[in-house]
C-alpha cells in the first residue's frame, strides 16, 4: 500500500516494508522497532485534510497572482483566535493577523499570501465563523440615527478587485529615462523587510514603513533585479520627482478591500456604511435571542 492512501491506517508490516533496505541495515532491531512504532502513531496527511475547510472565492487578487490552479481554503476561527483579533492594535496588527492566517489558511504557502488579500481573508474567516443569524453587531445608523444591529456576512465586504492591467504587467518609465518594474507584496516580503531592518540596525537609520513597502515592491531598475533593498530605498528617496512618480504609480494599481462594510439597517431598512472594527463586539458578537429583538 501507499502511505499516502487516504482513509487507510498502516500497520507495522506495511510501515516496515516501506522503509528502504539501506536504512534497515543501518539500524539495530530495537531502533527499527521504535521507528515503526512512531510512524504508526503519527497522523497521516492526505487530501482529506481539506474536507472540513471551505474554498475561498472572490479574492481581491482574483487568484491571478498565485501559481496556476492554486486553490485556497479556510476554516472557521476558534475562540482563541477571535480573542486575539479582538486585541489588535496598531503595534501588533501584522503579527496577530499573520499568525492567524498561518494556522487557518491552506492550499498555499503562508509566505506567498498577498498582503492585499490579507484583510479580505480575515474578514472571510470571521464571516464564516458565525454563519447563522442572530450574532448581532450593534451600530448607529447615520441615515435614521437609530441604534441598529447587523449580522456580518461575506456579502457585506466591499472588494476592490485587481485590474487586468496591474502593477506586475505595467513597467514605469520615469521622467529621468529609467525603467522600473514592480510586484505586489506578500507576507514573505513583509518578513524580508523586518530582516532587512535588523541587518542595518548598526547604520542608525530611521526608515519610513510605507517607503520600505514601496521599496520592496520595486522588482527591477533598468532590468537589474538584484539590487539590495538599501540601494532601492535610497533610489526611491533620491529626488522628489522620482519618489512622487513611483508612489503615484503604485497607488494607481492598488487593490484589496475597503475598511468600510455595507450593512442593512434593521430600523429603516436602508444600507449604511460601517467601519471595520476589531473590537470584541465585532469579533465575538453577542447572540441576540428572539425576545431581545422584539
Amino acid at each position: 500500500m501507499k502511505l499516502t492512501d487516504p482513509g487507510k491506517i498502516p500497520n507495522q508490516v506495511d510501515l516496515l516494508d516501506a522503509i528502504p533496505g539501506v536504512v534497515k541495515k543501518s539500524l539495530q532491531p530495537d531502533q527499527l522497532q521504535k521507528m515503526v512504532q512512531e510512524k504508526v502513531t503519527q497522523p497521516i496527511m492526505s487530501s482529506e485534510d481539506y474536507s472540513k475547510m471551505l474554498f475561498i472565492e472572490n479574492l481581491p487578487s482574483k487568484h491571478i497572482l498565485y501559481p496556476e490552479n492554486t486553490k485556497i481554503y479556510g476554516r472557521a476561527l476558534n475562540v482563541g483566535e477571535l480573542k486575539k483579533l479582538s486585541n489588535v492594535s496598531e503595534n501588533n496588527v501584522n503579527i496577530i493577523i499573520n499568525d492567524i492566517l498561518r494556522s487557518t489558511i491552506k492550499g498555499i504557502k503562508y509566505e506567498d499570501i498577498l498582503t492585499d488579500d490579507k484583510l479580505y481573508l480575515i474578514l472571510w474567516l470571521r464571516a464564516n465563523t458565525f454563519t447563522n443569524s442572530g450574532y448581532s453587531i450593534p451600530f448607529r445608523c447615520y441615515k435614521c440615527e437609530h441604534d441598529s444591529f447587523f449580522d456580518f456576512k461575506v456579502d457585506d465586504i466591499n472588494i476592490n478587485f485587481i485590474p487586468d492591467k496591474n502593477l506586475t504587467t505595467q513597467p514605469l518609465p520615469l521622467s529621468n529615462g529609467d525603467m522600473l518594474t514592480f510586484k505586489y507584496l506578500t507576507i514573505g516580503d513583509e518578513q524580508d523587510i523586518e530582516k532587512f531592518k535588523g541587518s542595518v540596525r548598526n547604520l542608525k537609520m530611521i526608515f519610513d514603513e510605507t517607503d520600505l513597502s514601496y521599496t520592496a515592491m520595486i522588482s527591477s531598475i533598468n532590468g537589474d533585479d538584484k539590487k539590495w533593498m538599501l540601494d532601492k530605498y535610497n533610489y526611491l528617496k533620491s529626488s522628489p520627482e522620482i519618489y512622487s512618480q513611483i508612489k503615484s504609480w503604485i497607488k494607481k494599481f492598488i487593490f484589496g478591500v475597503t475598511d468600510i462594510l455595507t450593512v442593512t439597517c434593521s430600523s429603516c431598512g436602508g444600507t449604511a456604511p460601517v467601519a471595520v472594527s476589531f473590537r470584541e463586539e465585532f469579533m465575538l458578537p453577542d447572540f441576540a435571542f428572539s425576545e431581545d429583538r422584539s
